[in-house]
């Protein structure tokens, strides 16, 4: 899977599965929480010792790169558009007619200073050659790449909420499943069920953090899977609060 990512050049999703593997080493155990965060350190010290690396993640988490610059003019645009009407506000776009109704609100490229100009600016405004060299076209994606403006376009302000909430419920609930399990001594169902568990919290945050960037939903394959995650979770909530009634 992870090779599969690689050569999908899908840094966001390459990114969130780190972020899932840091979640799931965090809430694993003593010893795994702090090999964790050893690791974090030595990366982190690493990252910032060695400049060129240091800049490229710079540019990636301040969205400076041209996917980022990218993104951050779709998403000016969607908010332009979301707020410019009532309707649109609260209701969204309608499924699927995110493209459609966008148009009027899209610039048709961006300029990208991919040398690091630092003269980038005035070269734009005085020279011509400049401004062609260093223009991006932008075509009009099917979705915001934002995990909130994609429900919100889609299925309005109050579809976002509800999706927001059903991530939220997943985090606290499965959360709680884990500390209510440890309390359980011997029991080696018990502690399946926690890895299980942890396995499910990673997933969840793999899909909150690549779809900061991403479309991880709006796609029959993402959405069953999105669901299929949070019906685990409600299998072994439901089964552990019966036990907890068996045993009185």
């Amino acid at each position: 899977s992870l090779v599969s990512i690689y050569f999908a050049k899908s840094e966001g999703a390459l990114i969130a599965v780190v972020a899932g593997l840091i979640v799931f080493g965090l809430l694993a155990g003593k010893r795994a929480r702090w090999a964790v965060i050893a690791l974090v350190v030595v990366a982190g010290s690493a990252i910032m010792a060695y400049q060129p690396v240091k800049d490229y993640a710079f540019d990636k988490f301040t969205l400076n790169d041209l996917s980022g610059q990218i993104r951050r003019q779709q998403w000016q645009e969607t908010w332009q558009m979301m707020t410019s009407s009532p309707g649109r506000f609260i209701f969204g776009t309608g499924l699927a007619n995110y493209q459609k109704t966008i148009a009027p609100y899209h610039q048709e490229g961006i300029f990208f200073n991919k040398d690091n100009d630092p003269e980038f600016h005035r070269h734009v405004v005085w020279n011509e050659e400049y401004k062609k060299s260093h223009w991006q076209p932008v075509e009009i994606y099917m979705y915001p790449h934002n995990i909130l403006l994609n429900f919100w376009t889609e299925l309005g302000l109050i579809g976002m909420l509800l999706f927001t909430w059903i991530m939220f419920k997943f985090m606290f609930v499965s959360v709680k499943i884990i500390r209510n399990q440890k309390l359980e001594i011997g029991n080696l169902d018990r502690e399946s069920d926690n890895y299980l568990v942890l396995g499910l919290i990673g997933a969840m945050v793999v899909i909150i953090v690549h779809g900061m960037v991403d479309v991880p939903y709006f796609k029959n394959d993402l959405a069953v899977m999105f669901w299929v995650l949070v019906a685990m979770a409600s299998l072994i909530n439901l089964e552990v609060r019966s036990k907890k009634l068996e045993n009185g």
